[in-house]
């Protein structure tokens, strides 16, 4: 399952940029703080990169496209106008996209909030949404990983063994299934 991101956004990502290697990234009051590796050395440099958060998103499919979009104070966000902003933009509007919110709880705690496509509105609980935005706040560089996941629906969590930075497999979407209606057809 590949991924494009704008900027790579998960904990201890190792991307090649010019002259450094990126080796950690955190956010931190909606600025993504880097630490880097310069090659002709043996040992770690800390140097700090402070990219404003409104540049990085990523696309991913999940079995429809999304955009996530890592952010902070996501329960106070406009998700609607916002969502429906980025849904209609010139580079989704013919297929259309839907469009996650992702603040990080914990380092394996998330909470998402989707505007849905087709739907065009928020919704409670998006699966193929809740399962892109895990996938995009991995929390180990490869192997296992397990995020737990918050939307205004309940709680859910996926499992998934991340490859590498663009393949994953393994992918486990979990959570409480309720009785919500019973009824019955006369034919």
């Amino acid at each position: 399952m590949a991924r494009q991101s704008s900027a790579k956004a998960s904990t201890a990502v190792r991307i090649r940029s010019g002259p450094l290697f990126l080796s950690k990234l955190n956010f931190i009051n909606h600025i993504l703080h880097s630490h880097f590796l310069r090659p002709e050395y043996n040992s770690f440099e800390r140097w700090i990169l402070i990219i404003i958060l409104k540049k990085i998103y990523f696309i991913l499919n999940t079995g429809s496209p999304h955009y996530v979009k890592p952010t902070a104070e996501v329960k106070e966000m406009d998700i609607v106008s916002i969502g429906r902003d980025i849904r209609n933009s010139h580079r989704f509007a013919k297929e259309g996209i839907n469009v996650n919110f992702v603040e990080e709880l914990a380092p394996d705690e998330i909470f998402v909030r989707t505007y849905e496509r087709g739907v065009e509105d928020e919704t409670l609980s998006c699966g193929t949404g809740v399962t892109a935005s895990a996938l995009v706040s991995a929390h180990n560089d490869y192997g296992f990983n397990r995020v737990e996941v918050h939307t205004p629906g309940g709680r859910l969590s996926v499992e998934f063994d991340k490859m590498d930075d663009d393949h994953y497999k393994n992918i486990w979407l979990s959570g409480p299934a309720d009785m919500v209606y019973k009824g019955e057809i006369l034919v």
